[in-house]
């Protein structure tokens, strides 16, 4: 499903440093990105390894400017919005390495 994101999203790109990092209630983002590209999201607990994948709605610079704000003010900083996700749950694949793990053997 990843990669009929990929193909089916005419700008979207994938490069390992381009990520959305979860850490207990804290978001962070890391790379370089536009709207539309696919990142890896990351969440610490599980060391460091993506456990999903999908498409982002905002630009790293403007993750920036919103980080730690309400969704209310999203429009008030940035001049324009895109909703209140920064990915949204139709664009998002959640990874299950145990599957992968099993189709490596």
């Amino acid at each position: 499903m990843a990669a009929e994101l990929c193909q089916s999203h005419k700008k979207a790109h994938h490069h390992p440093e381009d990520r959305v990092r979860r850490h207990r209630r804290q978001h962070t983002q890391e790379g370089d990105f536009q709207r539309g590209d696919v990142v890896d999201v990351i969440d610490d607990s599980h060391g460091s390894m993506a456990i999903a994948r999908g498409l982002v709605q905002y630009a790293a610079r403007d993750l920036q400017r919103i980080a730690g704000r309400r969704s209310d003010e999203i429009t008030g900083v940035l001049g324009f919005s895109y909703g209140e996700a920064v990915i949204h749950r139709d664009d998002l694949v959640l990874l299950d390495h145990r599957a992968m793990n099993e189709g490596a053997r």
